[in-house]
This record gives C-alpha cells, structure tokens and sequence, in this order.
C-alpha cells in the first residue's frame, strides 16, 4: 500500500462515523464471545461470572418477567434506536459475520444492498403468533425463533463439540452432541439465518425476529436516529448499497427507523458526510429540488406491467389442466389388502418383539418453581445443557410433548446429577431454574427411584453410592440375595443409583420424575 492511500485510510478511519462503526463491531464481537463461553460452558467458573450477558438479553427477560430489565431497553430503543441488535444481540452479530463473507475484496462491488419495502403485515404476524404461543404455554415457536435461544442452540450443540476437543480434551462428555436432533434443528437455524444475511443482510432480524419486530414499534420514533442532509447528499447511493437492514431510500432522502440496526455501516460508507446520526430533523433548503410523487415512477410502474399471454399460450395451459386430473394413482385389492393387515398387526408384532425399553416419567432440571412454570418458560436454549459437567442433561425430543421440544430433560442413561453441583441454576439466562445453594439443592427433589425386585442382583452398589444413604439391601423369603429398598420420603432423584447399576440393558433401579 503506498504512502497516499494509506493517509487516504487514516484520515478515513478518523471521521465520527468510521469510529462509531468500529466502537460497534469490537463491543459486538466481545459480547459474541462472552456469550459463547456461557453458552458452551468451556470457561468453568468464567462462565458462571459471565452469566449476566445472557440475562441481559431481550426474551429472556422477558420470559423471567423482569419488568426493569425490559422498561431500560425501551428506554434505550426510544433514546437511541435498535442498538441491541447489532451490539449486544448474538444471532445479529453472526448474521453480520456471513454477510461479510461475500463483501470483501473483488465481490465488494458484486454484493450490494439496495432498498426494499418493510414487510410489516409478515413481521408482526409472527410477533403476534410468537406472543400467543408465550401465552398459551406452546414454547417450541418462540424458543426457535428467539435469537438468544438459537444462538445458545448453536453453540452448545455444533461449537461445542468443536471447541471441546481443544479446551476439554479428556472431558467424559465427549465431543458428541447432547441431542442429533438438537445439533439438527442447531445446524438448519445456521444454515438459514447464514443464507439470509448473505443474500439480503438483516432480512431475518426485520422480518423473522420477534425481538426485532418488537423494537421497531419504538425505534420508529428514536430520539437519536439515522438522518439525511438533503444540501449535502449527491445520491451517489453509497449508504444505500451499504445498509444491510436495506431501509434507507435515497431517491426519498427517507430512512425506516424501525428497521435500522443502528450498525453505523451508512455513516462510514457516505463521502460527503451527507448522512448523521442526530436528534435532529434535516428540511431540503431548496423546494424546488423536491421529488415530485408520481413522474418517474409512475413511468417505471407502466414499464413493469406484465403482458397478456396469447390466444395459444392460454390453450396450452388450459389443456395440461385439463389432463392434470387423469393421472391417477392406482392399487390393486391385493395391495390394498396386505397394507392393512400389515397396519393392524404392527402393535401385536410390537408386544411380541418387545423392544427392551422402559418409560419412566421424564424428570426436569433442579431450581424449578414447578413443572408447568417451567414447560411454559424455558426457552430452550441449551446454556444449561452445555453447562452439565456429568452431562445428564440433553434437549428433549417428546419427553414432555411436541410443543415442548428441545427443552432440557435428565436422561439417567447419560450419567446422573452431581449432588453438590447447581451449575445449571446458575447460568438459566431467564431464570427458569431459581438459584439453589448447596445445602437447598441437597433435599430439591427431581424424582423418585424405583427398584425392579425381578431384575435386582442384590450387588449392593446402588446402596454404597447413594449420596443420602436412602437405600438399604433387604433379605426376602426364597432368594438368596438381597434386594435394593428405597426409602422414597428422603430419595431427591439424583440417579447416581441407577447410573451404577450393573444390569443391563434394563437397571433393576431407576429414577422416576416428579411432576
């Protein structure tokens, strides 16, 4: 690089707006990494101090009915516009790493913004179906369409595996996923949202998000925002091809403050300076250089209508409609018959088989207030899962039903709840899962164990490892070995029992949850 450009680039990086910018993408990446080391959980006791950046989050404040964190971002949004989005929200800072992908170097000019139409009716529909879903207790919608939740997915269950092999090598959780289907859900959310913010920058925030469609209804009328000096504009549409929310209209000197992220991209890209973010109102010094509605665009419009088909082209359709219909596809009696008797004896040929399983009730993560608090509240996003250091804990496939999907479970099979860990309780973003002490997590029941008398072995280790000393081994008439006895009053659930047991494939104790 030679002298001049490079003073070209100082001078450039100097201006208000290229600072602003800056400031904005190192506060975004810190905060995307803070939140990353909560949500994989690989920073032990620095992820327990970090909680509070996923506290601080918009849903699952809202969700833990946090009515002062909620009022402070309102505040926010109205003073200064939709700044959570691009600094503190960690979806949108992925979104505007894939949209960087296609925007350096040669593909620069290739890969340009230009403005659309905010598609308001799509946006708070969602917003409204996504609130009637919190309301109604059907939390599979908004823990896959919260951005903390799908970051927090993202992260636990395909960065952490990653990341695993580095900072855990010798961990027991492995670097398997918690739950294929968790990572799936994890990894179609990436792929989309990624595909979203290369092809048109923000669209996921301003048309999917129901974060986002709730902020807009203030920052419409931020008192700081995004303004255009109309005396000093050249409409060279450098802003406009630079704004990844694809909300500022040049040919209207306009800007939609309801979709504008506040990322400062427009301030750096403008030559002239034309464009500020003020609490000020630019007025065109020269009326006569207004746009007048309805010339140019009405010429545009005209040039845009669509032309009739012909007389032959209507023919054709109306004849491949017409032979639509004859394509039928056709079963014999025969075939008929064999499916239904295959059908009805599917559920004989299963108790027949039998297939080696045992449902007992799903037992929930310790610190809840109650099951139905929590299939109503948990968002689902993974943070106590990845923080599980036995790693009973996984996301849920129909444990607690569809509407519940990818909300933690304990599956006893995995390991069993360390008796003095409250990890879980600690990090729960919306406060879910209360806050539990050593001593108050020692008698928080999660579930009750049971003993199979016909499969127990009488090998005394389930009595040995119980961290409460509630089970006792009992001589019974006509065999000679004991039997595992449970005192349920002072049994918590914990399942370090069952996770000792040697008889497989079924244990002879197991743990069955509380409701």
């Amino acid at each position: 690089m030679d002298k001049n450009r490079m003073k070209r680039q100082m001078r450039r990086y100097r201006r208000p707006g290229a600072m602003m910018r800056m400031g904005r993408i190192v506060v975004s990446l810190l905060m995307l990494v803070m939140v990353t080391v909560v949500a994989t959980g690989l920073g032990g006791t620095l992820a327990l101090k970090l909680g509070w950046v996923t506290r601080i989050q918009v849903f699952p404040l809202a969700v833990a009915g946090s009515v002062t964190g909620l009022v402070s971002w309102l505040l926010v949004t109205v003073l200064f516009g939709r700044l959570y989005c691009s600094w503190v929200c960690p979806l949108g800072t992925v979104q505007d790493c894939a949209a960087r992908l296609t925007r350096t170097g040669a593909k620069r000019r290739r890969h340009t913004y230009s403005f659309a139409e905010p598609a308001n009716v799509l946006r708070y529909t969602v917003l409204g179906v996504v609130v009637v879903c919190m309301i109604t207790g059907m939390a599979v919608l908004p823990a896959l369409l919260d951005p903390m939740s799908a970051y927090g997915r993202i992260a636990s269950e395909l960065l952490r595996p990653v990341l695993g092999i580095v900072f855990e090598p010798g961990s027991a959780k492995g670097i398997a996923p918690a739950s294929g289907w968790a990572a799936l859900i994890a990894a179609v959310t990436l792929v989309v949202v990624g595909l979203c913010a290369i092809r048109s920058g923000r669209l996921w925030c301003n048309t999917i998000c129901p974060v986002g469609s709730f902020l807009s209804i203030f920052s419409r009328y931020s008192f700081y925002h995004i303004d255009i000096d109309t005396d000093v504009c050249t409409n060279c549409h450098s802003c406009e091809r630079a704004c990844k929310a694809q909300c500022i209209n040049v040919s209207e000197h306009q800007v939609d403050g309801s979709r504008c992220v506040m990322c400062f991209d427009c301030l750096d890209a403008c030559p002239e300076g034309a464009i500020r973010y003020t609490y000020r109102r630019k007025r065109l010094s020269w009326p006569l250089m207004q746009k007048v509605a309805g010339t140019a665009a009405s010429a545009m419009d005209s040039r845009k209508a669509p032309r009739p088909l012909n007389e032959a082209a209507d023919k054709t359709v109306d004849k491949a409609t017409d032979n639509a219909g004859d394509d039928r596809v056709r079963i014999s009696r025969r075939q008929f018959m064999a499916t239904g008797l295959l059908v009805a004896a599917m559920p004989v040929i299963g108790k027949l088989t039998g297939d080696n399983e045992r449902h007992p009730a799903p037992a929930a993560p310790p610190g809840r207030l109650s099951m139905s608090d929590f299939l109503q509240r948990c968002t689902a996003c993974g943070v106590c899962v990845a923080n599980c250091p036995t790693g009973v804990l996984r996301p849920s496939l129909n444990e607690f039903g569809w509407t519940h999907t990818m909300q933690p479970v304990i599956d006893f099979g995995r390991g069993y709840c360390e008796y003095n860990c409250t990890r879980c309780t600690e990090v729960c973003p919306p406060r879910v899962l209360e806050p539990l002490t050593t001593e108050e997590k020692h008698i928080y029941i999660i579930g009750k164990a049971q003993v199979d008398a016909e499969l127990c072995v009488g090998c005394g280790r389930c009595a040995w490892s119980c961290p409460r000393q509630v089970i006792a081994m009992e001589k019974r008439p006509g065999r000679e070995r004991p039997v595992a006895v449970v005192n349920e009053a002072l049994c918590i659930g914990c399942g370090k029992c069952q996770n000792v047991c040697p008889v497989k494939p079924l244990t002879a104790i197991y743990v069955e949850g509380v409701r």
